[in-house]
């Protein structure tokens, strides 16, 4: 058990550290690690402990700021970039912070299950990149599949001699079959997406999918509906629901194959989940206005600490580095 006192003095430094470590706990982002991490942050001192525990005392005011923001304006776009010339699941916000005191004086670990025992019954893939990682496949004559980062990919000959199923992640797949030729059918949650002759962008994040044809034209199924994806054009659907086809940059859209990423009039919160499946470590916003900030930008994944400096300096946001490669912004 720890012994704390009010009357500790604690240095600038580890308040800011604490208040670091709240701002991470009840962002909705922690993992279990955070909160190993953390426990073992507070154990190292008396002083450590204490300027964890005023943090918490301090977040009713902290939330009170935020519910004033939100009631703001919405903001103008932001135009940031670093182009000079490289899916987490969370701990439980409630259970943390009302046990987060408790916890430590007890010596007991604050987990929540979330959506964290999912990564336990993955289901299996044929193949698969990890964060940063790319990957060019053959999967027959005529078809390939370029894996972008934290993508997992498998067979699926139940469904075509040329079927594959996207689990998670994006996949840029091209086909280039005779019309004799079983096509190209590649299923992505709820829906497929079938293809003779094309080249398309397939990305699924849980029940959210798109589909961004490069060239040719994709069929895309969703339950009884069925819609044509010609070039330029991307459709999304989430679960069983359709949404409306709309003209994209393709520039934009495949910026990562090229080593960047492109973000135009895209909030904050969208710019940094993307950044996360790339960066080593995770970024979090803390802020509920700064989550909204609208950005236009073009980074290097090979540099994206870039994108840290570019939101301290561009939108005033203060930065606080935790281990493990964590930074809250607030």
């Amino acid at each position: 058990m720890i012994e704390w006192n009010d009357e500790l003095m604690v240095d600038e430094a580890l308040i800011r550290e604490g208040d670091a470590w709240v701002l991470l706990m009840t962002s909705g982002a922690a993992t279990h690690a955070d909160a190993d991490a953390l426990r073992a942050w507070r154990r190292r001192s008396p002083a450590h402990e204490q300027a964890f525990r005023e943090a918490v005392r301090l977040r009713d005011a902290v939330r009170a700021v935020a519910a004033a923001e939100r009631a703001g304006p919405e903001p103008s776009v932001i135009s940031l970039s670093a182009h000079r010339k490289p899916r987490q699941t969370g701990l439980d916000r409630r259970a943390l912070l009302t046990g987060a005191v408790a916890a430590s004086a007890a010596g007991v670990a604050v987990f929540a299950g979330g959506r964290m025992a999912s990564i336990w019954g993955l289901e299996p893939a044929d193949f698969a990149t990890a964060k940063g990682e790319r990957r060019t496949i053959a999967l027959a004559d005529g078809v390939s599949a370029e894996l972008n980062t934290m993508t997992r990919m498998a067979r699926r000959p139940e469904v075509g001699a040329n079927g594959v199923e996207l689990l998670d992640g994006e996949v840029l797949l091209a086909a280039a079959l005779p019309a004799d030729a079983a096509p190209l059918v590649a299923l992505a949650a709820d829906g497929r997406a079938i293809a003779r002759q094309a080249r398309f962008v397939l990305r699924c994040d849980d029940a959210d999918v798109s589909v961004t044809c490069l060239s040719g034209e994709v069929l895309v199924e969703v339950g009884a509906e069925r819609h044509r994806v010609g070039a330029e054009q991307r459709l999304s659907y989430s679960g069983s629901t359709i949404h409306t086809l709309e003209r994209v940059d393709t520039d934009v859209a495949t910026a990562w194959r090229r080593g960047e990423l492109v973000f135009r009039q895209e909030p904050l919160r969208n710019v940094i989940a993307e950044v996360n499946r790339y960066r080593p470590g995770r970024i979090v916003i803390a802020s509920a206005a700064l989550r909204e900030r609208r950005i236009n930008g073009t980074f290097f994944l090979g540099q994206l600490d870039e994108v840290i400096e570019q939101v301290r300096a561009g939108l005033g946001a203060r930065v606080t580095r935790l281990p493990g490669d964590v930074v809250v912004l607030a």
